[in-house]
């Protein structure tokens, strides 16, 4: 458990789950807003059932002098395949801590795309298991920073099985005295 993760266990009153059984699902968005002055902190949990194809759009927003943090576990069974995107949009003095946990299956197909920008302090950390191997996993990213901004973007993707594969891109443009920071295991 990592120390922001932590901080959501400790802090979030609501989870939300859901799980999917059936294969015609519209795409999902969820809009996070952080109030300003205050610490919100979310929850969801995701079981997305074998064979299973998922488009799910997270939008998070920060207000001025707002804290926001956010984890998300998703289990993809057999044969899944979810296209998961986040834009993090902050304002003046906002922090961000999103937390990513995925456990794929045999077979399953993970694809995230995020986009991360106008935080004082942001940090996303996305925790990757591919439990028994032949998973494919795809990770792309884009830090945009300005003026004394510091974003970080951390991953680890553990492979406890043969034939997994992983593709990541993570881009940054820093402006200013601002600071980008990328970290992948």
């Amino acid at each position: 458990l990592s120390w922001t993760e932590a901080i959501n266990h400790a802090s979030v009153q609501q989870i939300l789950a859901l799980s999917f059984e059936e294969n015609e699902i519209p795409p999902i968005e969820l809009v996070f807003l952080a109030a300003s002055q205050a610490l919100t902190a979310t929850r969801v949990i995701l079981l997305i059932k074998e064979g299973i194809q998922l488009h799910l759009n997270q939008i998070f927003l920060g207000s001025e002098d707002s804290s926001s943090n956010h984890l998300l576990e998703m289990h993809l069974g057999e044969k899944s395949k979810v296209n998961h995107y986040i834009v993090a949009s902050g304002a003046k003095k906002a922090s961000f801590m999103g937390n990513i946990s995925i456990d794929q299956l045999e077979n399953s197909d993970y694809s995230l795309t995020n986009i991360q920008k106008g935080w004082w302090l942001g940090r996303l950390e996305t925790k990757v298991s591919q439990t028994n191997g032949q998973a494919k996993t795809n990770l792309r990213g884009l830090q945009i920073t300005s003026e004394k901004e510091q974003m970080a973007t951390h991953s680890k993707v553990r492979f406890n099985g043969p034939e997994g594969s992983l593709k990541q891109l993570q881009k940054a443009v820093a402006f200013d005295r601002s600071h980008s920071i990328f970290n992948g295991a």
